[in-house]
């Protein structure tokens, strides 16, 4: 069994978007196929920066809040909370909170084959996100 307390997990910037916080509640390599298990929060009126992920797909949930999504510079969809959404690898998306007011949560994790995962594992423990080409 595996267990991290949520309140116990550090604050961390997303590795694309430094302004965008996580807390990691499974860090690559602890479960098989499995980027990452994270918490975060895009603050009002904030987005990610588009980017792609080569070989990982992304999955979200939407704990709070509304967010917008786009797909190749495309808005193709509004999130409501409890909403799920994948990022196929190669697809440039970005996710954008509307709201003035409230952040949105969102709960999130990547899948990849193992021998990405290794590389990724490797490199959290160095520099940045080798899954992420911009």
């Amino acid at each position: 069994m595996i267990f991290h307390a949520f309140s116990d997990q550090p604050v961390l910037p997303v590795s694309h978007d430094k302004e965008i916080v996580k807390r990691v509640l499974l860090a690559t390599g602890e479960v098989s196929h499995l980027a990452q298990l994270a918490r975060s929060e895009i603050p009002p009126n904030g987005s990610t920066s588009p980017h792609v992920h080569r070989d990982m797909s992304e999955v979200f949930v939407v704990l709070q809040g509304v967010g917008e999504i786009f797909v190749d510079g495309k808005m193709v969809r509004v999130l409501q909370e409890g909403d799920c959404v994948v990022f196929e690898p190669g697809e440039e998306h970005v996710l954008r909170n509307p709201s003035r007011e409230e952040g949105l949560r969102l709960l999130y994790f990547g899948t990849v084959p193992e021998k990405e995962r290794q590389a990724i594992q490797k490199d959290e423990l160095g520099s940045s996100d080798p899954t992420l080409a911009k």
